[in-house]
């Protein structure tokens, strides 16, 4: 693709308008269509853009795989944080007030994230 000069320079005027675009998905769910399901998308669809243009060890720059697991495990800290913080500061948590319903969340949250990581390390080395 190195050959491909027009596409490459349209991609770089692209890919960052679809990342600013994804956070805008994320922060305007609140008013309307949106969240952090479509704006994950997006956001993935930007860094598959990249990969599918630049090369994909141009892209493991950018987002190392060891980056990965510790992005995952931030987000699964900030989930529990918002959690708790609504159970200490109003009694709800995540729109719930069963603590089982939201330990049983937190449960599959961890299992998905520990499972995204796996299979990112396939296959074992």
């Amino acid at each position: 693709m190195r050959h491909l000069l027009i596409l490459r320079v349209t991609a770089k005027l692209i890919i960052p308008l679809i990342l600013l675009f994804a956070l805008y998905v994320q922060f305007h769910g609140d008013y309307g269509p949106g969240g952090g399901f479509q704006a994950g998308v997006l956001f993935a669809a930007g860094f598959i853009l990249y990969g599918l243009i630049f090369d994909l060890d141009h892209a493991r720059q950018v987002a190392p795989p060891a980056l990965l697991p510790v992005l995952m495990a931030v987000g699964l800290l900030i989930y529990a944080a918002v959690g708790v913080y609504g159970l200490l500061r109003a009694g709800i948590s995540l729109n719930t007030t069963s603590w089982p319903r939201t330990l049983c969340m937190a449960s599959i949250w961890a299992y998905y994230s520990l499972s995204l990581e796996s299979a990112s390390r396939w296959p074992p080395s």
